[in-house]
């Protein structure tokens, strides 16, 4: 394959060779140095370090995907083909580096993602590393290596992190961005040890040695909020230029509605993680807030019919048929609120995974247009994106067959949505925000500005299929795979497909 070795890339490798200082009166802005053998709590008014998230030459879109194997077998030359700019792996794992406490840090056990960071950063793709798996020796709960470290072993769990961004963030692997765990709020009573997600919050109000620890109002949010304390310093030593999300939140539900009241989904682990045992400073250690936000296909029966192309989340009261986009909306308008609400400004969000899932058999007779509306979601999902301000969207997941989410089948042939996404990246880099498409009834959208030409992406409500008239004929249109439409008036019928018009005023 011809990799991407564009004057972009080569800049942006020479710009990550580039370590820059920052100093701003007032501040101590230095990396934290030396090295604690216990953990430290900050306590409110005491002296602590603060670091700023750096501003890079950054030539990435908001386009990105999920890998396993970063590779051409795994997909990696229609990754190339389709300008994705993330990528997305899961994982470095902490017990196979270093299984024994006395023993050492054993990177051969990295050999092969070592190769897949090699290949990404060939392709000029931004990695999102996720860390997890916690070492025997370290977990708190016995056999859950998903799930928290031991308090005591939280300085160890630094150490490690800080040969770790010492080792991936410089060449050939230049890593820039690492998520601590994935989806941390999820109760470890219902997880089974070694499984890819984080179990670290505990739901049970039982006054318990657990839900003391880690579990609470915030269902262990702030016992996760002391591991970045711990962690973020010493990662921030090994190189300040590198950034740190909060490990993907699940994100279950919304705890503004009255069904969401249950603890076992963790809605307020990001308030935990901020309010930090009341000193309010945990969002000192962390730049960026990843999030995960899925939308599930229905096949609505409605009176008369069966509406088909529509999907919601019934845990954020996400339903296409009421009007709603993508539930990224919803998330990252809560994330904002509650960010705001500590006045924490200055971070960044990313849906660090995100899809539109169908958990059974597409073929199933019932629901037969999946496949489409799959392809139809990925562009309001990037539309949506943009719309919000995110860094960053990531596909969850290029191959695979968990739930119908894939783009690629796994013969590497693609789906109708990889031809929607190749043309979403095409259609909207560079693209920014002008406001929502709201003039007309059941039509939903988004208006853009992509250097001096505006694009309207709209599309209808799965119930209905409007006929509307446009401002002006738009100079030219597109459906959702980037074929061209013949508009020769200002006389449209919108439909659940949605539609990509240049030219508006």
């Amino acid at each position: 394959m011809q990799h991407r070795y564009t004057i972009r890339t080569m800049l942006g490798l020479l710009s990550l060779a580039i370590v820059g200082g920052v100093s701003l009166a007032g501040f101590n802005l230095q990396p934290a140095t030396g090295q604690e053998t216990q953990p430290t709590v900050s306590s409110p008014g005491s002296a602590q370090a603060m670091y700023l998230p750096l501003v890079y030459n950054n030539p990435t879109t908001v386009f990105g995907i999920e890998m396993g194997p970063i590779t051409n077998n795994a997909g990696l030359e229609l990754v190339d083909q389709a300008n994705i700019s993330w990528v997305r792996k899961n994982a470095l794992l902490w017990s196979d580096v270093q299984s024994t406490k006395e023993g050492g840090y054993d990177w051969t056990t990295q050999q092969d993602l070592e190769q897949h960071l090699i290949n990404a950063r060939r392709s000029n793709l931004e990695v999102v590393l996720v860390v997890r798996s916690t070492p025997s020796w370290a977990q708190l709960i016995p056999g859950k290596s998903c799930g928290p470290i031991k308090y005591e072993e939280l300085s160890a769990f630094g150490d490690f992190l800080y040969e770790a961004v010492k080792r991936y963030s410089v060449g050939p692997y230049y890593v820039r961005y690492w998520q601590i765990w994935n989806e941390p709020d999820v109760d470890w009573r219902y997880m089974s040890g070694d499984n890819p997600y984080g179990c670290w919050a505990y739901g049970a109000d039982d006054n318990s040695y657990y839900d003391i620890l880690f579990g609470g109002e915030y269902f262990g949010g702030e016992y996760y909020g002391d591991v970045l304390a711990n962690v973020y310093p010493r990662m921030k030593a090994a190189n300040p230029n590198i950034q740190v999300l909060v490990g993907g939140l699940l994100f279950h539900c919304n705890y503004d509605l009255q069904h969401c009241y249950e603890k076992s989904v963790a809605p307020r682990y990001i308030e935990g993680i901020i309010y930090r045992h009341g000193y309010m400073d945990g969002a000192n250690y962390f730049d960026g807030v990843g999030f995960h936000a899925y939308d599930d296909y229905r096949a609505e029966k409605v009176p008369n019919e069966t509406v088909y192309f529509a999907y919601g989340n019934v845990g954020w009261g996400n339903y296409s048929l009421n009007g709603d986009g993508p539930v990224v909306h919803k998330k990252a308008s809560y994330l904002k609120r509650v960010l705001a609400s500590y006045g924490v400004n200055g971070k960044f969000l990313m849906a660090t995974e995100t899809s539109l899932r169908y958990c059974q058999n597409p073929d199933d007779p019932e629901v037969p247009y999946f496949p489409e509306t799959k392809s139809y979601y990925v562009a309001q999902l990037y539309g949506a994106t943009i719309a919000e301000g995110l860094k960053a969207a990531l596909w969850y997941d290029l191959i695979g067959g968990w739930c119908n989410v894939n783009l690629l089948n796994s013969d590497l042939s693609t789906t109708p949505a990889y031809q929607a996404y190749s043309f979403a990246r095409k259609e909207l880099v560079n693209a920014a925000y002008l406001g929502p498409v709201n003039e007309f009834p059941d039509v939903l959208g988004y208006k853009f500005n992509r250097k001096g030409t505006t694009i309207w992406l709209l599309w209808s409500q799965p119930d209905a299929a409007p006929s509307i008239n446009l401002p002006a004929v738009p100079v030219k249109a597109y459906d959702v795979y980037g074929n061209a439409l013949t508009i020769a008036s200002t006389d449209l019928q919108v439909t659940t497909m949605p539609v990509y018009l240049e030219g508006l005023p």
